[in-house]
């Protein structure tokens, strides 16, 4: 019997939970159970993990801390879980694109309120054309002051110096 795509998905889905049920019923073990794929509740999660305030860069969800967990470690109630490493790394992509799209929605507003303080001036309203034509201007300020912070971030950090430079140019007088 050939089943189509939904009813194959549908069936694979009630062998999977039969199989769960008589795998883990009663044994408790909550990692098991997200591992698997189950969805667990605020009041299972707290067994194993204390609400922390970061979110879950996969789904969004409020991220938990497994205690004890050794690495640092954090899930959600989906079941996304992450080192503290991994986590951090995450952040940092989801910031540098964070600062790329403002960067990008900015300049385009720069460009569209000077497109405006043309018009202004094509149709002779000269106090709004200068109007956004000082928004504009303001506009390409934060535009400079955020590509200027994501470019400082593309930057190597340079290795933390132990003593500072003497007068001599960071060399020492034999």
């Amino acid at each position: 019997m050939r089943l189509n795509p939904l009813r194959r998905l549908r069936h694979w889905y009630g062998q999977r939970r039969i199989a769960q049920r008589h795998k883990l019923s009663g044994n408790g073990n909550h990692h098991t159970q997200i591992a698997a794929g189950d969805r667990i509740g605020s009041d299972s999660l707290l067994k194993i993990a204390q609400p922390a305030s970061l979110t879950c860069p996969s789904c969004g969800g409020v991220l938990s801390e497994l205690t004890p967990a050794k690495p640092l470690r954090f899930r959600c109630q989906v079941g996304h879980a992450f080192t503290a490493d991994v986590l951090a790394k995450e952040q940092e992509g989801r910031v540098d694109e964070a600062m790329r799209v403002a960067l990008r929605i900015i300049e385009e507003r720069a460009e569209l309120v000077a497109r405006m303080a043309e018009e202004g001036r094509r149709s002779g309203r000269k106090a709004v054309a200068e109007m956004y034509d000082l928004r504009a201007a303001e506009y390409r300020e934060y535009a400079d002051l955020i590509r200027r912070a994501v470019l400082g971030s593309l930057q190597p950090e340079e290795p933390f110096a132990a003593e500072p430079a003497g007068p001599g140019g960071g060399q020492h007088a034999r």
